[in-house]
Parts: C-alpha cells; structure tokens; sequence
C-alpha cells in the first residue's frame, strides 16, 4: 500500500484545514486587539479577517490545483507533455484568479461600508466575472492545440453544450486534438 504524501494529504483535507486555520486566527486576532489594543476598534479587526480570508483563499486555490513541478529547464530533463501542460496552464489560472477574486471581495467588504448589501454584491460579482475574463484573456493562446491551433472551448461547447456541468479540462476530455489528432502524451511544442 502506497503512503501517502504530505502534500496529498493536505490537499485532502484542504478545507479543513484552511477553515481551522482562519478560525483560529481570527480568534488569536480578536484576543490581540482585545489585549493589547482596544482602541484599534472595529477597522483593524476586520482588515485582519479580510487578510486571513485572503491567505484562506491563496492556500485552498493551490491546495485544490495540483501542479507539477517543470523540470525543463534543466539540461537533459524532459519537457511537459501537451496534457502537462494543459493542466499546468488551468491550474496556474485557478491559483491567480481565486486569490484576486478573494482580494476583491475583502476589499468591497473594507471600503463598501457606505454602500448596501445588494451594491456590494453586483460589486463582488461583477468584479469576479471582469477578473475571469480579464485572467481568460491572458491563459486564451496558452489552451490551443500547439499543432493546428485549434480552440478546444469551441470543441468542448460542441460535444458537451454549453450548459454542462461537466468540469473536466480539455486534457481530461480528449485523448488527442479532435481536429488533427496530435496525442496530447507528446511533448509540447509551440
């Protein structure tokens, strides 16, 4: 039987984790300022939940992205597959735009004290969708095939609709490019 690894094992258990973590620094947080400053006030509590909330979401985008480690730029070692990269490519994205995401609502949350819930949340939300498009732009060129330059979320919207709630990557969907069939288990080359 395989042991496991403590980077799998917390990957396992990443929400647990990370809950436990933001709970007891929030508590650890709230006893400081009740101690040593309690004239800080409401303000430096809540920029400090607003920080563990940010580092909650940094640890959970990469507890849930497993990446592995490029070794092509040493001599003499392999380069990534297509499908490597693929994941590799999805899961830098997740690990950028979560955090940012997180960052944007700890933000609304600090300095939308004047505005309404309903305003901070089209706030939270279109701000989240502007950082998906605007991460969706950078990662674009970096999801075709190398080979003929096909667009596989054109691909995917043709076999799976585009209403599916199937959350497999383009490397989990194929074996090959649908389009001029180069295996995604060769090396990438662009």
């Amino acid at each position: 039987m395989p042991t496991e690894t403590t980077p799998d094992w917390v990957r396992r258990h990443a929400t647990t984790i990370g809950l436990a973590f933001f709970v007891l620094g929030t508590t650890l947080t709230a006893i400081f300022f009740a101690i040593f400053a309690p004239h800080a006030g409401h303000r430096a509590m809540s920029i400090a939940v607003v920080l563990l909330f940010v580092a909650f979401t940094a640890f959970y985008a990469w507890a849930v992205t497993p990446l592995k480690r490029s070794d092509a730029r040493m001599a003499g070692s392999p380069r990534l597959t297509i499908r490597e990269h693929f994941k590799r490519t999805n899961a830098l994205f997740v690990r950028i735009v979560v955090p940012i995401f997180g960052t944007w609502v700890g933000a609304i949350m600090l300095f939308g004290t004047g505005m309404t819930k309903a305003h901070q949340q089209a706030l939270g939300v279109a701000g989240g969708v502007v950082g998906v498009l605007i991460g969706s732009l950078f990662i674009r060129n970096r999801l075709l095939c190398p080979r003929c330059g096909t667009n596989f979320r054109k691909e995917r919207l043709a076999k799976l609709g585009r209403w599916s709630f199937d959350s497999r990557g383009t490397a989990d969907l194929w074996d090959a490019c649908p389009h001029c069939g180069v295996s995604f288990d060769e090396l990438y080359r662009r």
